[in-house]
C-alpha cells in the first residue's frame, strides 16, 4: 500500500473524515483552518467552506445536512443552501473550551468531548447529544476528549482521554445510550506517542 497526496491543502490540523456513499464524496474539517473540506475521488475536486468559528467534526444528519461540532456547540449545516444553524450549546461551555472529537453511536446519537484551549488537565468534558435533540453531559473531568468507537455486538464502547495514555472501554446500552463499567483495554507507553483518534 502506498499513500497519495490526493488534496493539496495545506490544513493547520486536518482531522474527522467522513465517507458519504450516496454522494461519493468524503467530508473532513480542518479545526484550527475553521473549514469544511468536500473532496469527491472522481474528479480530484475539493471544495471548502470558511467559517468564522473552529469545526472540529461532523456526522451526516440528512442528505442535505450535516450535524457539526463547532468551537461552543452543536451546529445543522445545510449543504445546498449553505446555512448554519445552532442546534445545541452545553450550559458549562467557556470561552477557554473548545469541542474536540466527536462520533455517532449505532443508534444515532452524535458524542463529542471538548479540550481546554490553554492545555489545562481535567478542565474538559465527554456529551452525548440525544436524537430527540436533547444534549447530556456523560463525564467531566476529561483533559483531550478523542477517539470513541463501539463493537460490532453494540454492547461496548471505546473511549480516549489522550493524556490518559489509555484505550477505556464501558459498558454501552443500544437502547438508552448508557454507559457503565469503565475499565482501561490498553495503555500506550509514552514511548509510542499518544492516542488520539480510533
Amino acid at each position: 500500500m502506498e499513500a497519495a497526496l490526493r488534496a493539496d491543502t495545506r490544513a493547520v490540523i486536518g482531522e474527522g473524515p467522513l465517507w458519504d456513499k450516496d454522494k461519493q464524496c468524503l467530508y473532513w474539517v480542518d479545526i484550527l483552518g475553521s473549514q469544511l473540506h468536500i473532496f469527491t475521488p472522481a474528479d480530484g475536486i475539493n471544495r471548502s467552506v470558511k467559517f468564522k468559528s473552529f469545526v472540529t467534526a461532523l456526522a451526516l444528519y440528512s442528505k442535505e445536512e450535516l450535524v457539526m461540532t463547532m468551537k461552543d456547540g452543536f451546529y445543522l449545516y445545510n449543504l445546498r443552501e449553505d446555512t448554519l444553524t445552532k442546534m445545541k450549546q452545553p450550559k458549562d461551555m467557556r470561552e477557554d473550551i473548545r469541542f474536540n472529537d466527536a462520533k455517532c453511536d449505532p443508534s444515532g446519537r452524535l458524542w463529542a468531548g471538548t479540550t481546554s484551549m490553554e492545555g489545562k488537565e481535567e478542565e474538559a468534558s465527554l456529551y452525548r447529544l440525544n436524537t430527540d435533540g436533547s444534549l447530556a453531559k456523560i463525564k467531566d473531568q476529561v483533559s483531550t476528549s478523542n477517539g470513541l468507537d463501539w463493537d460490532r455486538d453494540r454492547n461496548l464502547m471505546y473511549y480516549i482521554d489522550t493524556p490518559t495514555q489509555e484505550i477505556v472501554c464501558y459498558s454501552y446500552d443500544p437502547e438508552t445510550g448508557a454507559v457503565s463499567d469503565p475499565k482501561t483495554v490498553y495503555r500506550f507507553p509514552e514511548s509510542q506517542g499518544s492516542p488520539d483518534g480510533m
